[in-house]
């Protein structure tokens, strides 16, 4: 969309009438979707080679992002240069140069917002199971019941408190349930 906005301009189709501004729109749709599909096909093997770079370092700033689509975008430009023909215009002015390096840097920036934040990080482990310990009675629900003859859930919870007391450190846990409910 950013090529195309380059190529029709907001302004030129605000100047427009209603219907010559419908029909530009329509052609500019066209045209985006064009663009889309050719830019798409071009720049998925260096973005994903870059993206998958970036998860591997865990690179997680945006200004990476944005160079990389930086160099995609120069790289595509340097592809539809040197595919020109001869003796025809080239495309090789300021104006299209900034309009491929505009679309490279937002286009960067943009997968940054949506998934390069959060690139390599790993995700915590799961939480233990816990199940029931040996010497624990079982009801006849198959539930266990702790040594004090307390239901499972409150054994969870002394067990998920005494967890947290040795990651957190501090290596006072509650010794029994009871101690939980005060």
């Amino acid at each position: 969309m950013t090529k195309v906005a380059f190529v029709i301009t907001p302004a030129d189709i605000l100047a427009l009438g209603p219907d010559a501004q419908l029909e530009r729109l329509a052609r500019a749709g066209a045209l985006i979707l064009a663009v889309a599909t050719q830019s798409a096909i071009f720049a998925l093997p260096f973005a994903a080679i870059a993206i998958g770079l970036a998860h591997w370092l865990r690179i997680r700033g945006w200004p990476y992002y944005g160079f990389a689509g930086l160099l995609i975008s120069l790289l595509g430009f340097a592809a539809l240069y040197a595919s020109e023909p001869s003796g025809i215009p080239t495309i090789a002015n300021a104006y299209a140069v900034a309009a491929y390096l505009f679309a490279g840097v937002i286009g960067g920036y943009v997968y940054w917002v949506i998934a390069g934040r959060v690139a390599g990080r790993r995700s915590p482990p799961p939480k233990p199971d816990f199940v029931a310990r040996r010497g624990e009675a079982r009801d006849g629900n198959g539930e266990g019941r702790g040594a004090t003859g307390e239901s499972a859930p409150q054994d969870e919870r002394l067990a998920q408190v005494k967890l947290n007391a040795r990651v957190n450190g501090t290596g006072s846990a509650p010794r029994s349930g009871r101690q939980l409910q005060a």
